[in-house]
């Protein structure tokens, strides 16, 4: 087995890098529609683990009401969940749209 070991000066440049996958005109990186793919199943995953968390957390806000303890911590991790699904299925929608848009090209 052998190793190889990257001196300074092997290291690719990352603008060269990047040159190959810029496009056009418009010098924004290519994401390929595998891409796009992705970055929605990522966006569904994380949709799901905040429903996942809210659901928890409402058990921790009734649990707090029910026996009498002070809920405001709870309320508000709760609704910092809410804020965050919102913002995760907003995402999801522009991922969407970007797709869409890509296979009507």
């Amino acid at each position: 087995m052998t190793t190889s070991v990257l001196n300074a000066t092997d290291r690719p440049d990352i603008r060269s890098a990047l040159e190959a996958r810029l496009s056009g005109a418009s010098r924004r990186p290519v994401i390929s529609r595998i891409g796009e793919l992705e970055y929605l199943a990522q966006a569904d995953w994380h949709i799901a683990e905040v429903k996942r968390h809210i659901t928890r957390q409402r058990l921790r806000v009734e649990h707090a009401l029910d026996t009498g303890q002070r809920s405001e911590l709870a309320d508000s991790m709760l609704h910092a969940f809410e804020a965050s699904l919102r913002a995760f299925e907003t995402h999801r929608k522009l991922v969407l749209n970007q797709l869409k848009r890509r296979l009507s090209e």
